[in-house]
């Protein structure tokens, strides 16, 4: 960006600043994967920037609606959620890995654990009621 130029247009930030801001947009979002696709599609400079591993890292698993596709698109959860493990996604490695274990030995404290992550980021009484219904 010239010195003394204002910046108007997305495509005049630098690369840092769009990550910064896809990452945002990941980290506060009810539908960060719905919202990180509309920035790719509208702003073609969002395309590498919403596709850095980084963003990826920040997505907010727990806070989205995510239980809707998680028991209604398994295909599209699991998916998902391999490709956050894959860029080293905290919440979705902590889910992998607690899933993991529960299906390998069908431990009871596994399924608690991912009960009391689930209550800590509910949003409401429908979220209240499948947390009981796994307690």
């Amino acid at each position: 960006m010239a010195s003394g130029r204002q910046c108007r247009l997305l495509i005049d930030l630098p690369m840092e600043v769009l990550i910064n801001i896809a990452g945002h947009v990941a980290a506060t979002s009810l539908q960060p994967m719905d919202d990180l696709h509309n920035l790719r599609v509208v702003y073609r400079v969002m395309h590498r920037a919403c596709g850095d591993p980084s963003v990826g890292r920040r997505v907010a698993l727990l806070r989205t609606y995510w239980e809707d596709m998680q028991w209604n698109e398994l295909d599209r959860y699991y998916i998902l959620l391999a490709l956050l493990v894959g860029v080293g996604n905290p919440e979705a490695c902590t889910i992998k890995g607690i899933l993991s274990h529960v299906a390998a030995g069908g431990h009871d404290v596994g399924a608690y654990l991912y009960t009391l992550m689930m209550y800590r980021n509910n949003g409401g009484g429908a979220d209240d009621d499948i947390v009981k219904m796994y307690i």
